[in-house]
C-alpha cells in the first residue's frame, strides 16, 4: 500500500481531535476510563488504540462496521494491520508517524472481511500522558470515486477542447484572463502572459470598441464577427456568460473562429457578382435594341425572348436544355450562355452525342489510363476532363444510351467518376448544356431517356424558334451571311426582289438552310430552294409595277392590272396561303376570292 502523505490528502477531511479532549482534566478528577469509552464508542468515527508496543487495546463499533472484524480479533494483538489494511505500513513507519504531541493524517486502502477495498483517510495521535496512540478512520471511498470520475472528466473536456479548431479563453468581468486553449497560446507566443484579453489578442491598451462584455455581464450570449486591426483576419466569436454558485456572472467563455478565409471568399463572390449585375444591367438595357447577340442574329421578338434568357441562364450555374429543330442554332446560344457566365475563362467543349458510338461512350467521357484495354496506348482526357471549371455541351441529348445516363447522372448528383483502367475517383467542376431537336418528354414517356436524367439536365429550358416565325430577321441574316462570305470583296447588297423571295419560303432547315442558300445566290448567280431553280416572277422584277396593257390607257384599266399585281405578289410572299393573304392585304377572305377569280388567279395557275 503507497501511504500518501497529510499534504497530499484532499483538504475536504476533517482533522480528527476528538481523543484529547477526552483526557483532559475535568475540575480536578480525570475523566475515568470508563466515561472515555462511552465517549468514543459514540463519536461515529472509526477509532482504534493502541498500546505502545501497537498492540490494539480498544475498537470501537464505528470500526467493526467499517472494517467488518470482531473485536475479539483485533484487540491484544499486533496483526491488528492485516486485517484491515489491503497494503500495511511497516510498525516501525506507523510509530515514527504519530511522535509524542503531534498528529499525522494519511490515506491508506482498507480490505474489509468480504474483501471490498475503501479508501480511509486515518488521524493518528498520541494520547497525552500516556504512551498510547489513537487511530481515527474516515471512510473517503465515494468521494475518492467522485474525484476520480471528475479528473476524468475534466481530462476529456480538456481534450475535445484542444481538439475545437478555434481559440477558446475565459476572462473576469474585469477583462483579466483566467484561462486560453493551446492553440491559441501558441498563437499568441509571449502576448499570451499579457494580462487582459485586449492586450494579449489585439495589443490594445483599454478594451476593444466592439467588446461585448455589458451585455454579457447582463447574461446574454453575444455572436459576433469582428477583424483583428493588427493583420487584418477576421473572427467569429461567441461570447458566454458563466454564472457561479450565486447565480452572478463570474467569467465569460469566449469562442474564436478564423473565417478569414471565407470572408474572403465572400467578398470576391460580392464583387462578381456586382460586375454579373452591371454588365446583366447594361446588356438588358440595349436589349430591345439588339439585332444580334454573340454571333446570333435577329432583333424579332421572339429572338429578344431567347436573349433574355441566355442573360437569366448565365446569371447562375444550373444545367440548361435548348430546345429547336434542326439549323436553329442551338450550339450557338451554347456559347453565349457559357462566354456570358462566370465560366468564360473555361473551356467550353462541345459533344455531338450521336456521332459517339455505343461502346466508345464510357472512354470518350471519362477517359482512360493506358493499357486499360487494346489500343489504350496513351493516357487520354475524357469530355469531362476537358470542361472542368468550364461549360460541357451536350448536342443530340437524346441519342445517349441510359447505360451512359446512369453514369452521367452519378457525376451530376456529385458523386464524380473514374476513368477507365484508373482507381481515382475525380469530382468534375462542370455546366451542362444540353440541346435537341426531339420532344424529350415523349422519349421519357417512352423509357428512352430515365426520367431522373431528364430532369436534373431540364433546369432551365430554352426553346428556339423556326425561322418561319421570324421571317423578319431574313434580310438581316443575308446581310450576314454577304458580307460573312464575300470576305472583304465589297459585294453588292441582295436585291429586294430576291430577299422577298427569300421571305416567301418555309426555311424547314432553318438558318443553316439559309446560310447554303445565300451562299450558292452568290456563287452560280441564280436562287436555289432544295435543289429546285426558281426565278423571280415577272411581277417582281426591278420597278415593283407592272407594265400598264398596250390600249389600257384608262384609270380603271390601270387600276384593276396594279390591284392584280399586288393580289399576286402578296400570295407568293404568302405562299399562297389565301387566309394569311386576306390578313396581310387588310381584306375579307371572302373578298379576295372573288379579286382571285376576277383576275383569273389560282395554285394551278401560279
Amino acid at each position: 500500500m503507497a501511504v500518501h502523505s497529510a499534504s497530499e490528502r484532499p483538504t475536504s477531511v476533517v482533522p480528527i481531535t476528538a481523543a484529547a479532549p477526552v483526557w483532559h482534566a475535568r475540575g480536578d478528577a480525570a475523566l475515568s476510563e470508563e466515561g472515555t469509552r462511552r465517549v468514543l464508542e459514540n463519536l461515529g468515527v472509526a477509532i482504534l488504540v493502541l498500546e505502545e508496543d501497537l498492540r490494539a487495546s480498544m475498537v470501537n463499533a464505528e470500526f467493526e462496521r467499517i472494517t467488518g472484524c470482531r473485536r475479539e480479533e483485533v484487540l491484544g494483538t499486533k496483526r491488528w494491520m492485516e486485517f484491515i489494511f489491503a497494503d500495511p505500513p511497516n510498525a516501525e513507519t506507523l510509530k515514527c508517524m504519530a511522535p509524542s504531541g503531534d498528529t499525522t493524517e494519511i490515506e491508506a486502502r482498507l480490505r474489509d472481511r468480504h474483501g471490498i477495498e475503501k479508501v480511509v483517510a486515518l488521524k493518528i495521535g498520541t494520547i497525552p500522558g500516556t504512551n498510547q496512540c489513537i487511530l481515527a478512520f474516515f471512510d473517503i471511498t465515494a468521494r475518492k470515486q467522485a474525484e476520480q470520475e471528475l479528473c476524468c472528466l475534466t481530462s476529456r473536456v480538456t481534450d475535445i477542447v484542444e481538439a475545437i479548431e478555434g481559440f477558446i479563453l475565459s476572462v473576469a468581468p474585469d477583462h483579466r484572463l483566467d484561462y486560453m486553449n493551446k492553440a491559441l497560446a501558441t498563437h499568441l507566443g509571449r502576448r499570451a502572459n499579457e494580462p487582459t484579453c485586449h492586450q494579449a489578442l489585439f495589443g490594445f491598451a483599454s478594451p476593444c470598441a466592439w467588446c461585448p462584455m455589458e451585455r454579457v455581464r447582463a447574461g446574454e450570449t453575444v455572436k459576433q464577427e469582428i477583424q483583428n486591426p493588427k493583420d487584418g483576419r477576421w473572427y467569429y466569436t461567441i461570447h458566454s456568460p458563466l454564472s457561479d454558485d450565486r447565480g452572478e456572472v463570474s467569467r465569460i467563455q469566449v469562442l474564436m473562429i478564423d473565417v478569414t478565409e471565407r470572408k474572403l471568399a465572400e467578398e470576391s463572390l460580392r464583387q462578381t457578382e456586382k460586375l454579373l449585375r452591371e454588365e446583366n444591367v447594361l446588356l438588358r438595357s440595349s436589349l430591345h435594341e439588339r439585332y444580334r447577340f454573340g454571333s446570333i442574329i435577329g432583333r424579332s421578338a421572339a429572338m429578344q425572348r431567347v436573349y433574355e434568357l441566355i442573360l437569366n441562364a448565365a446569371a447562375t450555374d444550373a444545367n440548361v436544355i435548348i430546345y429547336g429543330e434542326s439549323g436553329t442554332g442551338k450550339e450557338l446560344v451554347a456559347r453565349a450562355i457559357h462566354e456570358t457566365s462566370g465560366r468564360k475563362s473555361g473551356s467550353f467543349v462541345p459533344v455531338n452525342c450521336g456521332a459517339i458510338p455505343e461502346s466508345l461512350m464510357e472512354s470518350e467521357f471519362f477517359g482512360h489510363r493506358k493499357g486499360a484495354f487494346t489500343g489504350a496506348i496513351i493516357d487520354k482526357h475524357g469530355f469531362l476532363d476537358l470542361a472542368n471549371g468550364g461549360t460541357l455541351f451536350l448536342d443530340e441529348l437524346g441519342e445517349i444510351g441510359q447505360t451512359m445516363q446512369v453514369k452521367l447522372l452519378r457525376v451530376i448528383d456529385g458523386g464524380g467518376y473514374t476513368p477507365i483502367g484508373d482507381s481515382q475517383v475525380r469530382m468534375p467542376d462542370v455546366r451542362i448544356v444540353a440541346a435537341t431537336n426531339r420532344d424529350v418528354a415523349e422519349q421519357v414517356r417512352k423509357g428512352a431517356v430515365r426520367e431522373d436524367f431528364f430532369y436534373r439536365i431540364h433546369v432551365i429550358p430554352i426553346h428556339l424558334p423556326p425561322l418561319r416565325e421570324r421571317k423578319e430577321d431574313i434580310p438581316m441574316l443575308v446581310d450576314h451571311f454577304v458580307e460573312k462570305f464575300g470576305k472583304g470583296k465589297n459585294l453588292p447588297p441582295v436585291a429586294p426582289r430576291i430577299v422577298e423571295m427569300l421571305k416567301a419560303h418555309d426555311w424547314p432547315g432553318n438558318v443553316r438552310e439559309l446560310q447554303n442558300t445565300v451562299y450558292r445566290y452568290l456563287t452560280l448567280k441564280k436562287l436555289e430552294f432544295a435543289g429546285a431553280v426558281r426565278q423571280p416572277p415577272d411581277e417582281m422584277r426591278p420597278g415593283g409595277f407592272p407594265e400598264t396593257p398596250a390600249g389600257a390607257g384608262s384609270l380603271e384599266a390601270m387600276m384593276e392590272s396594279y390591284e392584280k399585281h399586288l393580289i399576286l405578289k402578296s400570295l407568293a410572299s404568302e405562299r399562297w396561303q389565301r387566309e394569311r393573304t386576306a390578313d396581310a392585304l387588310g381584306i375579307h377572305r371572302k373578298t379576295l376570292f372573288s379579286k382571285m377569280k376576277k383576275h383569273g388567279l389560282s395554285i394551278e395557275g401560279a
